[in-house]
C-alpha cells in the first residue's frame, strides 16, 4: 500500500506537474488582437491586424492642495489608429468626481472620434478592493449615465473581484457596465494562483476578458476560455519595447 502511495506521489510531481507548467507560455503580442497601450510606444511588431486597442489617456486625481479632482492627461497624443476598434482608458484614484472630470472625458470621447477613429468606449482602470466594491458599483451607475449611450463602458478588474456575492452589486454591475477586464499580474509579472481565480469569473454572470502581460507567464488554455462570456485576452504591452 505505501509503495503505491509513493509512486502515486512520485507520478504527480514527475509527470502531471511538468505537463500543467509546460501548458503556460511567455506571452509574445503575435497571436493576441486585443492590446493595451500606457504610452507613446511605436512599434516594431505589426499591430495592423489589431481588432481593439485600449489607450491610456488621462489620470483622474484628488489635488491635496486645492482639493479639487482634477483629470491630468497621459498617454498618446490624439491620433487616427483606424480600423482598430478604440477604447479610451482613464486611471482614477477616487470616485468622488466633479462634473468638469465627466465632461472632460466625454470630450476625450468625441476628440478620439473626431480623428476618424471607431470609439467604442470608456474603460475606467481603479483598483477598488473588493469589500468596498457597492460604492464602486454607484460610481459606475452615475458614470454610466454622464456619458453618451453610444459608448460602451468596461472596467478593469482584481482577480478577487470572483469573491463579489452582493445581489444589489451584482444587479449595479451587470446594468451599467458591458465588460470586465481581469488583471492577471501586477506590475510585469503574473499573479501566483491566477488560475484558481479565472475559474471562479464566469459564474458572475458578466462578460469579461483576462488581461495579461507581454513577456509574462500565461496559460491561455484555461476553461474560462469556453465560456460565452469571455471575450478574449487583452495584453498589456510593455512601454521598455517600442511599440507603436
Amino acid at each position: 500500500m505505501l509503495r503505491s502511495v509513493l509512486l502515486f506521489i512520485f507520478f504527480c510531481l514527475y509527470v502531471v506537474l511538468p505537463q500543467a507548467q509546460a501548458e503556460e507560455i511567455i506571452v509574445q503580442p503575435k497571436g493576441f488582437d486585443q492590446f493595451a497601450i500606457w504610452g507613446n510606444i511605436s512599434s516594431t511588431y505589426d499591430l495592423r491586424n489589431a481588432k481593439e486597442l485600449y489607450i491610456l489617456q488621462g489620470q483622474v486625481s484628488h489635488n491635496r492642495n486645492t482639493n479639487q479632482s482634477i483629470l491630468m492627461r497621459q498617454g498618446m497624443t490624439t491620433r487616427n489608429l483606424k480600423p482598430h476598434d478604440i477604447w479610451i482608458v482613464i486611471r482614477t484614484n477616487h470616485i468622488a468626481w466633479s462634473n468638469d472630470d465627466y465632461t472632460q472625458v466625454s470630450e476625450l470621447l468625441a476628440q478620439w472620434k473626431q480623428r476618424g477613429n471607431k470609439v467604442i468606449g470608456l474603460q475606467i482602470d481603479f483598483d477598488n478592493p473588493t469589500h468596498n466594491i457597492y460604492n464602486y458599483a454607484r460610481f459606475l451607475e452615475t458614470l454610466r449615465g454622464k456619458i453618451p449611450l453610444q459608448y460602451k463602458l468596461s472596467v478593469t478588474g482584481l482577480l478577487d473581484w470572483v469573491n463579489i456575492s452582493e445581489i444589489r452589486t451584482l444587479n449595479l454591475l451587470k446594468e451599467n457596465i458591458d465588460e470586465i477586464v481581469y488583471q492577471s499580474y501586477y506590475g510585469t509579472l503574473t499573479h501566483v494562483g491566477y488560475q484558481k481565480y479565472l475559474a471562479e469569473v464566469p459564474k458572475l454572470g458578466i462578460p469579461f476578458k483576462v488581461s495579461i502581460v507581454e513577456h509574462g507567464r500565461f496559460n491561455p488554455q484555461l476553461a474560462y476560455r469556453h465560456s460565452p462570456l469571455f471575450k478574449g485576452h487583452v495584453v498589456f504591452l510593455l512601454r521598455s519595447k517600442k511599440r507603436f
